[in-house]
């Protein structure tokens, strides 16, 4: 299945996507457990690939990106979370990577990065700790099947196992540029995006962690992990919102029933 554990936008225009409207979509996801576990107490690292990001719109971009990070351990999206077992993410730090960015990263590179964060910071590792790493403008993403960021992935997530045998964490982010070129264009602005994509990838990373290795947590079989449902189901610019002014994809509830950003209060 094409990027199973990424975010992809489709080839077919918006229109002829599986529409949703207020009523919810045509077919109604069915999430289930597959046996594997969730991060009940994960934390996120933010790694932010070449001195793009040191530039003025560079660090402009970091600061909103870090603020979203920093805020999503409070964001009502976590009670939807909390419906499949996750525990909300907690903000752990952020590291600019120095450096001219290669013009190409794929999942090996994205590990070797990861790793050598590891090791630089001599410290026992969270265990649930989900580093993601951030691209800069024109760097292409590749997931190593032959998708790329420039045939419309914005990203992916997964895990990789350390010297002891441990499970990492990671995701990978590309920049996606206003004129769609290079990931997704949702509104037109790279930062907004960036939290999009994060928020699709985090949502599966603590829902579906292991799915590179130990096997699949929460996940539909026609549809995909819990990120991939709204961007499969519902048009580009209906797949998210702002929620404390961060743009956040919605995700499927079970219990509700539909697509959101903060659970139905009962």
């Amino acid at each position: 299945m094409l990027l199973r554990a990424g975010l992809e936008r489709r080839a077919e225009p918006v229109r002829a996507r599986v529409g949703a409207g207020a009523a919810g979509p045509a077919i109604a996801p069915n999430l289930k457990n597959m046996g594997g576990k969730v991060l009940t107490r994960p934390s996120l690292s933010m790694l932010y690939l070449g001195s793009y990001w040191r530039t003025e719109r560079g660090a402009s971009e970091r600061q909103h990106i870090d603020g979203f990070a920093r805020t999503y351990e409070q964001s009502p999206v976590q009670g939807v979370l909390a419906q499949y077992g996750a525990g909300p993410a907690r903000f752990a730090g952020t590291r600019v990577i120095d450096g001219v960015a290669p013009r190409f990263v794929n999942r090996g590179t994205v590990r070797e990065l990861v790793m050598d964060h590891v090791r630089r910071q001599r410290l026992d590792r969270d265990p649930q700790r989900i580093y993601s790493v951030l691209l800069p403008p024109g760097v292409i993403l590749g997931d190593g099947q032959g998708t790329t960021s420039l045939k419309g992935m914005a990203g992916y997530h997964g895990s990789f196992l350390d010297h002891a045998g441990r499970p990492v964490y990671y995701a990978a982010i590309a920049y996606s540029g206003s004129l769609g070129r290079n990931g997704i264009n949702f509104n037109g602005r790279a930062r907004d995006a960036i939290t999009v994509t994060l928020s699709h990838e985090w949502a599966e990373a603590v829902t579906d962690p292991d799915v590179e290795h130990h096997g699949t947590a929460w996940y539909d079989k026609r549809l995909g992990e819990i990120g991939d449902l709204a961007i499969t189901q519902l048009p580009l610019q209906q797949s998210f919102e702002f929620v404390n002014g961060y743009a956040q994809q919605k995700l499927w509830s079970n219990r509700d029933q539909r697509y959101e950003t903060a659970p139905l209060r009962r």
